[in-house]
Order: C-alpha cells, then sequence, then structure tokens
C-alpha cells in the first residue's frame, strides 16, 4: 500500500513525518511531498532525504505578505502536477494552505485514493483581518479551503476549537493534537530563592502575542512580589515587546532564539509559569509553546479559550488570565507560585494528550490501516537501454523472491524495449520506477530510496544471479548476527556476453578484501555482489558528490558503522559484453588519484 503526505510548510513537517512513522510501521509505502523553504529561516535550502520530494518554493520575507501567498499559491500548482505522475492509496494533506485542498480533491479523486486532510491552522480566520472578513479575496481565500474539504474521507483538526469555527462534517471530524518528544519527567523540587516568581515566554514574538496585557499582568504580581520574565524567542515584535515590559521595570532575562531542547529545557524548569497569553482575536485553541511548558510541568497562564481553556480547568494545571480582572489574575499566580501539585498537573496533562504514543492511539482509532507485510529482501536494480539482457537477469531475480520481496527498477530514459520488457512481467513483485536521468549512481540511488526491505540487494541489468544465492547471502548476516555485519559481499565468475564462463573470479581478478583504508588505495568493492541492512540507509544516503561510484561508498560506510563479510563463493555470473556501464580496467593515475582524494574527503565528512 502507498501513502503520501503533502505539507508546505516546515513548521507542520514534525508533525507529517509522525504519521509518516505510524503508516511505514504497518508495512505501507510512504512518499513525504514537501518544499525547499525553511519558514523559520527564511531562506530555501537543499535537502535531500529517502522518499522525499522537495519542491520549491519561492521564498519570502514577512508572514503576512502578497509574496507569502503567491509562493503558496505556486507551491500547490507544483504540488498539484507532481500527484498527478505518483501512485497512492491514501493521501494525507496538511492545511494550511488552503490552496492545497483543491489540489488534494482532485487527485486523490482522479487515483481513487483515500483523503485525509489535516486543519492545522486556520486561514485566514486566526489572523487579525476582523475588518476585512466581507472582503471578497478573503472569502475567496477561505472558500479555497471550505468548497473541497468535504470530499475529504477523514479529517483531523489540531484542535477542538476549530470544530466550533468551521462548517465541518463531523461524522468524520476528530482531534488530533500535536505532541512532544520529551519523555523524560522533570523532578519537582521547590526553588531555593522563593522571594521572585519566574515567568517564561516562549516563542514567536509577533503581531499575534497580547504585549500590553502581558505587562499589565507582570507590573501587577510586580507591586506585591519580585517577578522576572525569561524570554525564548524572537520575532518582528521583539523591540516593542521588550520596551513595553522594560517600562514597568520588569526585570527581563533575554535567551534569544533556543534550539537545544536541554538548554530550552533547562531555563523552562528554573521557571514558574509559561505565558500562553495572545491577542483576543486569535482563533486557535492550542499552542506549540504549551506542549513544551506543559512537558517541563510548567504551569500556564492562560487566554487561549477552547481545549486549552478547558484542559487548565480541568486539571488545575494553570491560571485563566481574565482579561478584564488582571489583578485577580496576579494574586492567583503570586498564590500558585512554588504550588508543586500545580506542576505535577501540568505534566500529567501533557502525558495524557500530547505525547508520541497519545498521538498514535488517536491515529490508530480513527485512520486504522491494514498492516502490510515488510519486504525481507529488496532488490534494487539500475536500468537503462538494456533490452538485450535484462530479461533474462529478472528471470533470475524472481526465481528466488518471496511472495512479499520485492525488485526496485529505476529505469533512466531508454531508447530500446527495456520497459516494455519489465512491464510484460506483469508480476505485482517488480516495482518500476522512472529513473532520474542523471548517470548510473543517481539511477541506483533513485532505486536504494525506494526499497523497504531489511535486506537490500543490488543488481545489474545485465548478470544473471545463479541459484541460492539470496538464502547464502541472508544465512552469512543471520552467521554474523552478533557482530554488527552491514555488508555481505560474494564472489562472481566473469564471463562473457553469451556467458562463457572465462575460468576466472572476481574476487581472484582483483584481489577482493575488508577493510577502509584497503578499499580506498584500491577499490574491491563491486555492486552486483553485494547487499546490505536496512539500517546503513541513514549513512550512505545521500550519494555525495564526490565518489566515483555508489559501491565503494557503500562498502566503506559498512566498514565504518559496523563491518562487512565476505562469501568466498561465485553466486553470479558477472557478464562482459563491452558495453556495461563500469569497466574492469584501470583508469589512469591522475584520474585514479582525484577519485580517491573525492573518496577519502566523503568519508572523512561524514558523521
Amino acid at each position: 500500500m502507498k501513502a503520501v503526505i503533502l505539507t508546505h510548510s516546515s513548521t507542520y513537517e514534525s508533525r507529517a513525518e509522525a504519521v509518516g512513522r505510524y503508516l511505514e510501521d504497518s508495512g505501507w509505502n510512504v512518499t513525504y511531498i514537501e518544499s525547499d523553504f525553511d519558514h523559520r529561516t527564511k531562506t530555501n535550502i537543499r535537502r535531500t532525504a529517502r522518499n522525499h520530494v522537495y519542491l520549491h518554493m519561492a521564498p519570502y520575507r514577512r508572514n503576512i505578505s502578497p509574496g507569502r501567498l503567491k509562493s503558496i499559491r505556486d507551491f500547490s500548482r507544483l504540488a498539484e502536477k507532481t500527484l498527478d505522475t505518483m501512485e497512492f492509496d491514501l493521501l494525507y494533506v496538511c492545511i494550511p494552505a488552503n490552496s492545497l485542498m483543491k489540489a488534494a480533491a482532485v487527485q486523490a479523486a482522479k487515483h481513487q485514493a483515500k483523503l485525509v486532510v489535516d486543519l492545522i491552522d486556520l486561514w485566514p480566520e486566526s489572523l487579525p483581518l476582523s475588518f476585512a472578513e466581507k472582503l471578497p479575496a478573503i472569502q475567496t481565500w477561505r472558500r479555497e479551503r471550505d468548497d473541497y474539504i468535504g470530499s475529504a474521507d477523514l479529517i483531523f483538526t489540531e484542535c477542538g476549537l476549530y470544530q466550533e469555527l468551521v462548517d465541518l462534517p463531523m461524522d468524520k471530524t476528530h482531534t488530533l493534537y500535536w505532541f512532544r518528544g520529551w519523555t523524560e519527567r522533570p523532578v519537582f523540587l521547590p526553588h531555593a530563592d522563593e522571594g521572585i516568581i519566574r515567568i517564561a515566554y516562549l516563542g514567536s514574538i509577533n503581531h499575534i502575542i497580547d504585549i500590553k496585557l502581558i505587562a499589565d499582568l507582570l507590573a501587577k504580581i510586580r507591586e506585591k512580589k519580585r517577578v522576572q520574565l525569561h524570554v525564548i524567542g524572537d520575532g518582528e515584535s521583539r523591540d516593542l515587546f521588550l520596551d513595553e515590559v522594560r517600562k514597568k521595570e520588569i526585570d527581563v532575562v533575554w535567551h534569544s532564539t533556543v534550539y537545544d531542547d536541554v538548554k530550552k529545557r533547562k531555563i523552562l524548569g528554573d521557571c514558574d509559569f509559561g505565558l500562553n497569553v495572545m491577542v483576543e482575536s486569535v482563533r486557535v485553541g492550542l499552542t506549540m509553546k504549551s506542549l513544551d511548558y506543559l512537558a517541563e510541568g510548567l504551569p500556564l497562564i492562560n487566554t487561549i479559550r477552547g481545549d486549552t481553556e478547558k484542559l487548565i480547568r480541568d486539571a488545575d494545571a494553570g491560571i485563566l488570565l481574565d482579561r478584564d480582572n488582571v489583578e485577580a489574575a496576579a494574586d492567583a499566580v503570586i498564590a500558585a507560585a512554588g504550588n508543586m501539585d500545580m506542576h505535577r498537573n501540568a505534566r500529567d496533562l501533557y502525558e495524557k494528550y500530547f505525547t508520541e504514543e497519545s498521538f498514535r492511539e488517536t491515529l490508530a482509532k480513527f485512520l486504522p490501516v491494514e498492516s502490510v507485510p515488510r519486504p525481507q529482501v529488496s532488490v534494487a536494480m539500475a536500468a537503462w537501454n538494456g533490452e538485450k539482457y535484462i530479461g533474462e537477469q529478472i528471470d533470475s531475480i524472481l526465481s528466488q523472491l518471496t511472495d512479499t520481496d520485492e525488485l526496485v527498477i529505476s529505469l533512466d530514459p531508454s531508447t530500446d524495449g527495456t520497459e516494455a520488457i519489465i512491464r510484460r512481467y506483469e508480476d505485482p513483485r517488480i516495482r518500476l520506477l522512472d529513473g532520474p536521468g542523471n548517470g548510473v549512481i543517481a539511477n541506483f540511488e533513485n532505486a536504494i530510496r525506494n526499497c523497504r526491505g531489511e535486506y537490500i540487494f543490488l543488481a545489474d541489468q545485465d548478470d544473471v544471479w545463479l541459484p541460492g544465492k539470496v538464502e547464502r547471502v541472508k544465512e552469512a548476516f543471520r552467521n554474523r548476527e552478533g557482530e554488527r555485519t552491514l555488508a555481505v559481499m560474494h564472489d562472481a565468475k566473469i564471463v562473457d556476453a553469451s556467458l562463457a564462463d572465462s575460468g576466472q573470479t572476481f574476487f581472484a581478478f582483483r584481489g577482493c578484501r575488508t577493510g577502509m583504508k584497503e578499499n580506498i588505495l584500491k577499490n574491491t568493492y563491486i555492486g552486483c555482489c553485494m547487499a546490505f541492512r536496512r539500517a546503513l540507509l541513514p549513512h550512505i544516503l545521500p550519494f555525495p558528490k564526490e565518489i566515483p561510484m555508489h559501491d565503494q561508498w557503500i562498502g566503506l560506510m559498512a566498514e565504518k558503522y559496523g563491518r562487512t563479510e565476505l562469501i568466498r563463493e561465485p553466486l553470479l555470473l558477472y557478464r562482459r559484453h563491452g558495453e556495461n556501464a563500469t569497466d574492469t580496467k584501470h583508469a589512469g593515475a591522475a584520474q585514479m588519484i582525484r577519485w580517491r582524494a573525492g573518496i577519502l574527503a566523503a568519508v572523512l565528512k561524514k558523521r
């Protein structure tokens, strides 16, 4: 089964990836469509990751701007074109952008796929545009979402409040809370200096936080108790925020932006409360900063209505700030300072609703998926103009695969009958991919990225596997389970175009051996004779640009992070016919030096 998860924003990617992990753990083949734009730094970044497609998004500087709207709309058009070329059984789309809603609805219908919509934010409702709600442009913006969301088979909302603000089909709409990965439970001890109340503000400092209300609250607390504000974050309203609270003679500790969770937790752990105070027009039921506060057992000072208000009240996990009675809220903060029960309640609330475990429980309840057996063996083949021999090779491979194994063929644009030969098999174990058309290394990388098996075998299009190869290699992995064997390479008989035996084997010809230094000086790894564990994928992908061939890189990474096992038994007919993608002859001395320098640089850079 195949799923595509689509999101335009780097802010939403952790949620999208968590949904993907849930599906992958059930054996689904998941492809992620994301953008190349980092919303936090406002820059385009080059990224490569297995099973990910990164679409270009034009950069923008301001969050509320015509430039951002155009960038997102262009991304949505590109996403729809990309979906049109893919195969999938389930499409999971994160909204916003509203313009993605139509693209998702059209493509899900075209592919007869299940459509799941994850409503993570409300545009334009969450923006301070109430004065313009009836403008035609704003109405059109809202309808981009509302006119198509009803076609979804299942709708998740990041908070229950959205279900009150948007007309959704309630029989297929459910709340799916965000999660945080902080599993270590804090130790709740009173602070040594109980004469001061420390309050944290975490997150973007922008137009949607209520700066004046925060400053007024801190001033009321300061009238009766020392107060210190710890600020973790940054944004376009930073100077205004700091000036406003300092006018009230509040002691401010400015931490700027902190991305390291250990450092962030230390700062929050030294505080008594977390500020969750937004302007009244904002329609949000839950903020991400709330999860960080609760994970560290920090009670909230809250103005957010809906989910957060109810959860805090029911769990006694914070102070609800009444805008019309700031002094009462200040007194409540002073009275609750040092109350360790409230800290424990905050952490208990986090563990009940906001862990990845609870996230998965909600997915399993409302998006149950059939478990698909994961292949034990995946064969990654790179093909191009291979009609002379590819049929014979495919036959030799399929005869050794079980019904749940797979042969993944990445086919670069060809001018002969290679594709027709592959398609004639009509075998569900064969997955044919469009190759990148950028050479043999990139073609193999594409095939490998799409493999789902525990053991990944590499295959050239023109060789022939000897009977028993797969079982013999799997046995080598199993026999060395305790010795961290990440790759296995076997010997091969060197044959001519008609498979006549030359009387020589590859190991004897090349002097094959293990060892990182040895194989940098003289490479003896050969891809068509290699298999490796899935655990090696994060270490080998993406292939560095400096490497001369992918097989040497894979072998060296297996040596770096584990070990390579050699089987000194020919398990393959290594066909040499004069048109092979690789040559058994040595390159010139200058080229060899350049290759060795390149592969050495790539190995040293890999952490």
